[in-house]
């Protein structure tokens, strides 16, 4: 999944089944997340971003609840994956 926070973001690596749907409550929330940062690079070598590795969804502790899906901008729906 991607966390937007300003203009920069980030991915982020839950295990989570593909059977389920995704969480859609995270869309658009402010949330605190348990992990571990590893650093990825460009190919010649210079740091190009963060990915975050959290353990399991439980670890994402929700803040702020996000909009309802309706009010999402169109183009935007509950089966995406990028939380902000």
């Amino acid at each position: 999944m991607e966390l937007a926070a300003g203009r920069y973001s980030y991915r982020v690596h839950v295990p989570y089944p593909p059977s389920l749907p995704l969480p859609a409550y995270l869309i658009d929330a402010a949330v605190r997340i348990r992990g571990v940062a590893g650093s990825v690079f460009n190919p010649m070598g210079q740091l190009a971003g963060v990915t975050l590795y959290v353990p399991d969804v439980k670890d994402i502790q929700v803040l702020r609840p996000g909009r309802p899906a309706a009010a999402l901008p169109s183009g935007r729906s509950a089966g995406c994956c990028a939380f902000r």
